[in-house]
C-alpha cells in the first residue's frame, strides 16, 4: 500500500535520498571508490522501479542492440566473443582490424540528469514513472563519513564523490 502511494504520487520520500558515502580502499591503482549506504526499503521500491523501466525500454527497443552492458541475460563478454570472431575474421583475411576501446571513467556521477529526464520524454517514459525518476534523481543528501566522522555538505555537487 505504501509503495503504491509513493507511485501514484511520484514522490520519493527524503529518507530515500539520503545516503552515507564510504571510501573503500579496492586497489593501490583506485583507491578512491566509494560505496554509498542508503535505506533498505527505498532499494526496494528501487528495484520494482528498474525492473518496470527496463521492461519498457527493452520492449520498446530504446537500447541500441549493441549496448550489453546493464542489460538483463547480456553482458560485456558478448562484445568480447565478437572482437574476437573480428580479430580471427580480419586474420584469415589477412586484414587490417582497428579497434578503439572507450572508457568513460565516473560516467555515473557526471550524467546531466535534466537531458537524461528529455530522453526518457522521448523514449516514451511519462507520467507516473517519469515522475517518479524525476524526484529520485533530485535533491539528493549525500553524507560523507571518513575515519568515524560523518562531514555534512549541504551544498553537494556530483564532483565530490569523485573525489573521495
Amino acid at each position: 500500500m505504501w509503495f503504491q502511494k509513493i507511485w501514484e504520487t511520484g514522490i520519493v520520500p527524503s529518507l530515500w535520498k539520503k545516503a552515507i558515502v564510504v571510501p573503500v580502499m579496492k586497489t593501490s591503482k583506485d583507491p578512491t571508490s566509494t560505496i554509498s549506504h542508503t535505506s533498505t526499503v527505498g532499494k526496494s521500491m528501487e528495484r520494482i522501479i528498474n525492473t518496470r523501466l527496463n521492461w519498457l525500454l527493452e520492449t520498446n527497443n530504446v537500447i541500441a542492440n549493441e549496448q550489453a552492458g546493464f542489460r538483463i541475460h547480456r553482458s560485456t563478454s558478448e562484445h568480447i566473443a565478437k572482437l574476437s570472431q573480428f580479430i580471427k575474421d580480419a586474420l584469415d583475411n589477412k586484414r587490417i582490424l582497428t579497434a578503439v576501446f572507450i572508457d568513460f571513467k565516473s560516467a555515473y556521477d557526471s550524467v546531466w540528469k535534466e537531458n537524461l529526464l528529455l530522453k526518457l520524454v522521448r523514449s516514451g517514459i511519462r507520467s507516473n514513472l517519469l515522475q517518479w525518476l524525476e524526484s529520485f534523481i533530485s535533491h539528493r543528501a549525500p553524507k560523507f563519513a571518513m575515519e568515524n566522522t560523518i562531514l555534512n555538505i549541504t551544498s553537494y555537487k556530483q564532483d565530490y564523490h569523485r573525489e573521495l
